[in-house]
């Protein structure tokens, strides 16, 4: 368990994250620019 929590640590890890997160970012930009359409 230890050597996979310290495999996935640094930056493979931040990148996961960053990239996720941008990911988020899309989508819930996509989500507002839609949400005007409705009422």
């Amino acid at each position: 368990m230890s050597r996979d929590v310290s495999a996935f640590d640094g930056t493979t890890f931040n990148n996961a994250m960053i990239w996720g997160f941008l990911i988020v970012l899309l989508l819930f930009g996509r989500f507002l620019t839609e949400l005007p359409d409705t009422p």
